[in-house]
């Protein structure tokens, strides 16, 4: 029981360990003047190099640059309730069997560089950033998955006839994601009416590397047997050995009692060395199962996005579109250390993980030299995407994005931004899990560009992002006999910096 119980939840951790670098974690913050204004999908700035790349056709001739810096920290919360939690002698649950899992993820350094060099119709440009993951997170305490199979362990021990009502681990999970891109391409204003109406294309690619780290372990699990607490494999190891020098004892007698004659007795013999063999066997598969268990994994990757842009311009109206096409990305395991006897975690190992494609389409309009206002709205291909056991198969709809946003121009030197993003996911139960799982959101930023010298901007920004709790309920936790529920939930807050110049 408790192997089949560590097998199935080793087998849901590799699963979904393997689409942390999948289409919903694309990153569109990619410069500073996205954090301060979400709805950038129509700008003629130089952060369009990501947001609208057929927009650059009005940067102006000459070599322009922008150079960003932020920080990103989130806590991702799961409360569980499972009433075996209520168990563990460091950690116990709460009266209602709920205990809090707790990571911290933070990316204290999320570089970008923007650049572009335009010559009357044609500008080519460039874009570095990361383009989906940029963080780490660590579960001090493990995951739910982890741990419900090991609260089992009294219950199992007490059908046993074993005094035992209490168990303890060492958990632990981290994991690092990040996904490259580099994008390059050429940008053509095609059709000029005047000099504030055109209609400009865009076409590029984008080349990404995925680098992933995991690691994690489970140790020293112990349960409380007769009062005292107890390491559980040398526990089952010692009860093994026992066993079998009791059934070796027995074949013995039974051989001995052959030889005088008494079949009756040697068989009776014979019957208890085939219980202490198969008592054997049973704390051989305890032993093993309440093994230390460690994971030294990191992925590795690459695919390319090809990328289609066009905007149009007329007076204070501008209207810009970008197509990101499909990703597709195998991701190959380079194994140090792999104790769990998962296969799936094995060196060499290949999973998908596509970039999901990407339309996007946005408008800006100059209601008067004091106010611009912006839409947006962002369509993700999730469940074009290859995912690791065709995960994506079971989204109820692609990702949804709204944006919104509104520039003031306080004077010639300053001008204050501010913006909205609604995120609305397809998520549902067989999608989510406590290693991966996404919340339907809404962000709010706000910032300001400061003009300090000619052809030199400062950008600077906060936002923050609101979530909805995903909530789940199963009748057999995590593969366990016994029902249980999941709330997952997260913070999120990102602060940025950048300059932009140009020649």
């Amino acid at each position: 029981m408790i192997r089949r119980i560590w097998l199935l939840m080793m087998l849901i951790a590799c699963s979904h360990t393997t689409i942390l670098a999948g289409g919903l974690l694309t990153n569109t913050n990619q410069n500073i003047a996205f954090n301060r204004n979400f709805a950038r999908n129509a700008t003629l700035e130089l952060d369009g190099a990501y947001s609208n790349p057929a927009g650059l056709a009005w940067l102006g001739d000459g070599l322009h640059f922008s150079f960003n810096v932020q920080s990103a920290f989130q806590d991702r919360i799961i409360d569980a309730q499972f009433a075996p939690f209520k168990g563990n002698a460091n950690y116990p649950a709460d009266a209602n069997g709920v205990r809090r899992f707790k990571g911290s993820a933070a990316a204290p350094f999320i570089p970008s560089l923007q650049a572009a060099y335009q010559r009357g119709d044609f500008t080519l440009s460039a874009n570095f950033a990361i383009s989906g993951g940029g963080g780490k997170c660590t579960f001090n305490q493990g995951l739910p998955s982890f741990e419900s199979a090991v609260s089992m362990i009294p219950a199992l021990l007490a059908q046993q006839g074993l005094d035992c009502n209490a168990y303890s681990l060492n958990s632990y999970m981290y994991g690092r994601q990040y996904i490259y891109g580099l994008q390059a391409g050429l940008t053509w204003k095609a059709i000029k009416l005047d000099e504030e109406k055109a209609l400009s294309f865009y076409a590029g690619a984008r080349m990404n590397y995925v680098s992933n780290k995991y690691t994690g372990y489970l140790r020293n699990i112990s349960a409380q047997i007769n009062g005292n607490m107890v390491e559980l494999n040398p526990f089952f190891s010692y009860n093994a050995q026992e066993a079998k020098r009791m059934a070796s004892e027995c074949e013995l007698a039974a051989q001995q009692a052959e030889l005088a004659g008494n079949a009756a007795l040697a068989e009776q013999y014979r019957t208890a060395a085939g219980q202490a063999a198969a008592k054997a066997a049973g704390f051989e598969t305890y032993a093993s199962a309440t093994a230390d268990k460690d994971l030294y994994c990191t992925q590795s990757g690459w695919g390319l996005t090809p990328i289609l842009g066009a905007d149009f311009r007329w007076g204070k109206l501008n209207v810009g579109t970008r197509l990101e096409f499909n990703t597709h990305l195998n991701i190959e395991n380079d194994t140090r250390i792999n104790t769990t006897g998962i296969k799936d975690f094995d060196h060499g190992v290949n999973t998908p993980s596509d970039l999901p494609g990407i339309f996007s389409l946005g408008a800006q309009y100059d209601v008067c030299s004091h106010l611009r206002v912006m839409a947006g709205y962002h369509y993700y291909f999730d469940k074009n995407a290859g995912m690791a056991n065709n995960k994506q198969e079971t989204l109820k709809h692609n990702t949804n994005e709204w944006l919104f946003g509104v520039e003031v121009p306080v004077c010639d030197r300053l001008l204050v931004s501010a913006g909205g993003q609604i995120t609305n996911y397809g998520c549902c139960d067989a999608f989510q899990s406590d290693i991966s799982f996404s919340c339907d959101s809404y962000s709010l930023g706000f910032g300001a560009k400061i003009n300090v010298a000619p052809k030199v901007d400062i950008n600077v920004a906060y936002f923050w992002t609101t979530y909805s709790s995903y909530n789940r309920s199963m009748d057999h936790y995590n593969g366990t006999p016994l029902p249980g529920s999941e709330s997952f939930d997260r913070t999120n807050k990102v602060f940025g910096a950048g300059v932009n110049f140009s020649f």
